[in-house]
């Protein structure tokens, strides 16, 4: 049976004891991919310059995230039981973000920058992050740090569904 959570899209076990629950056989598109099975690894969710042993490939099994915040932000998450939205409910799918590096969603959700050991490809400080839009198409976008402000949207992303 799959779980929902941020990282149960696509990936393997990860070291933290919650993430290694989610192992390869129970991430959503895992299958469609080939991998069914318990403890394969599975590379296509592990950034090309994560290395590091914490980075999130790691520890929850992948280095991208899908944009499933709270209910009550807008995500693609519609209700508690973890169920997604619609595209005719996303008002602008080529600013809706869907996926992407699980670190970029630190900032806009909690107005401070992520931890220094999950810079994997950049130097810490770049707020820039490779994202997935409900469109199809993937950008390496800045994304704005107010401290201490929760930043759900500017004019190049958002991160609520009806923005």
């Amino acid at each position: 049976m799959p779980i929902s959570t941020q990282f149960a899209w696509v990936g393997c076990g990860g070291s933290d004891p919650l993430w290694a629950l989610v192992d390869s056989s129970r991430r959503l598109l895992n299958p469609y991919l080939g991998i069914n099975r318990s403890g394969d690894r599975v590379e296509i969710s592990r950034g090309p310059r994560e290395p590091a042993k914490n980075a999130m490939y790691w520890v929850a099994g992948s280095s991208y995230a899908a944009n499933t915040g709270l209910v009550e932000w807008n995500t693609l998450t519609i209700n508690s039981e973890g169920n997604s939205c619609r595209e005719t409910q996303v008002r602008n799918p080529a600013r809706f973000v869907i996926m992407g590096e699980a670190d970029s969603f630190y900032l806009p959700w909690n107005g401070v920058p992520a931890p220094k050991e999950h810079y994997t490809h950049k130097s810490y400080g770049d707020q820039r992050w490779n994202m997935t839009f409900a469109d199809g198409h993937a950008a390496f976008i800045r994304i704005v740090l107010l401290p201490g402000r929760i930043l759900m949207r500017t004019n190049d992303y958002s991160f609520e569904r009806d923005y």
